[in-house]
């Protein structure tokens, strides 16, 4: 119990590596609308929730900001130790839960996304909580409602999350009716007693944020709406108004080469994997002055951090990160080839297509053109390869006394 928590911490800790490399959190154009959202106690526009706004203000006890961090990364921890628990092959997992964490950590975006004040790394952790709500066997008493928990919160900081988990459990309820009545032994699967419980979660985060969105004194919603149209949509939707008013030839030739545009940035958005450049936070900007006005003790450490100085680059991670993901394509495709790993093959397909429709959904929600949806959650990717690896006989021998 003792050595679980002790693991978890460090393990959180190891995910807050791009933090204390960077000298403070990692900031986006968005940081400070959150940060503002959580203290000013509103609800933010630009298809947000006020639920991300409400964990800063909370998580860093209003002094500090490095807690908040540490505390969306104590999080990702806990639903990763869950994921390997129930999960992994043999007592093991312990070992394996540590080998990921040190591979995502230091090869891939894992560490840059949960030290980001950004409501990004939810993402991760609502797939991975749901594959645990779907498809974890015997979960205890204990685990079920801290997993339920964590559900409720991740999915509600985002309005993508809620959607991506909403149509898991739609395609998996639809697997249900063509589903074999007797799967073999050991296979990772899932039932309609699951769906249910998940798609209950789902109904009860849109309560809880049209709760304290109306608390708050918005609407009994889970959006703020606002007028502005997503960047893939937005050429279409002013091309349609051009369409009603200008020349038929031109509005159609018009329509039709921003219709590719749109297409053409939809597909290169879902495989770039490239880490988002961090740049330097300006001190007229919004980030900037809400970190002077709520977190003035730490505005030192905000000037002298890598970020601020424009020094912050993360070549070699990109670089790595691409290595990464052709090293686990290759086990993945061998353990194919050979009909290995079958039990967690299921994982592995569950993973790929919660990770492509989170991306979907960002990119139509989203009004930034220039972030980069795919490297926060493409670390995902070698999750159920860890999990095939506990089959290895060596490293079933491997254990933490």
């Amino acid at each position: 119990m003792y050595k679980n928590i002790v693991i978890i911490i460090l393990g959180a800790i190891m995910l807050c590596f791009a933090g204390f490399n960077n000298k403070f959190p990692l900031l986006t154009t968005d940081t400070g609308l959150f940060i503002n959202s959580g203290f000013n106690r509103n609800v933010p526009l630009h298809n947000h929730t006020a639920m991300y706004g409400l964990f800063i203000a909370h998580s860093s006890w209003g002094k500090l900001i490095w807690l908040i961090i540490f505390t969306q990364a104590l999080v990702l921890s806990i639903t990763l130790f869950y994921c390997f628990r129930y999960f992994a092959q043999g007592d093991n997992y312990l070992v394996l839960y540590l080998a990921y964490l040190f591979f995502t950590t230091f090869c891939m975006s894992a560490s840059v996304t949960s030290s980001t004040i950004d409501p990004g790394v939810f993402a991760s952790i609502t797939i991975l909580c749901t594959g645990l709500l779907l498809f974890a066997q015997n979960l205890s008493q204990r685990d079920f409602i801290v997993i339920t928990i964590i559900t409720v919160f991740s999915s509600g900081m985002a309005i993508s999350n809620i959607f991506t988990v909403i149509l898991i459990t739609i395609i998996y309820s639809i697997r249900l009716i063509f589903q074999k009545k007797h799967l073999p032994s050991g296979r990772v699967h899932t039932n309609i007693k699951r769906v249910i419980i998940t798609l209950f979660l789902v109904f009860t985060t849109c309560l809880l944020i049209s709760a304290v969105h109306f608390s708050l004194g918005g609407d009994f919603n889970i959006i703020n709406l606002t007028k502005s149209p997503a960047p893939i949509k937005g050429e279409i939707i002013n091309m349609q108004r051009y369409k009603e008013t200008g020349s038929k030839t031109a509005s159609e030739r018009s329509f039709k080469v921003a219709e590719k545009k749109s297409m053409n940035s939809f597909f290169n958005s879902i495989v770039d994997i490239k880490i988002t450049n961090y740049d330097r936070t300006g001190e007229q900007s919004e980030t900037f002055q809400a970190i002077y006005r709520w977190y003035n003790t730490d505005i030192r450490e905000c000037l002298i951090a890598r970020q601020f100085q424009g020094w912050l680059t993360f070549t070699y991670l990109n670089y790595a990160e691409i290595i990464s993901i052709l090293a686990c394509a290759c086990v993945i495709i061998i353990s194919t080839i050979k009909k290995t790993g079958t039990n967690h093959r299921n994982l592995f397909f569950f993973i790929f297509q919660a990770m492509l429709i989170q991306v979907s959904i960002n990119l139509i929600l989203s009004e930034n053109k220039s972030y980069r949806l795919v490297s926060q959650i493409i670390w995902l990717l070698p999750v159920p390869v860890f999990f095939y690896l506990s089959d290895n006989e060596f490293i079933k021998k491997m254990k933490l006394n």
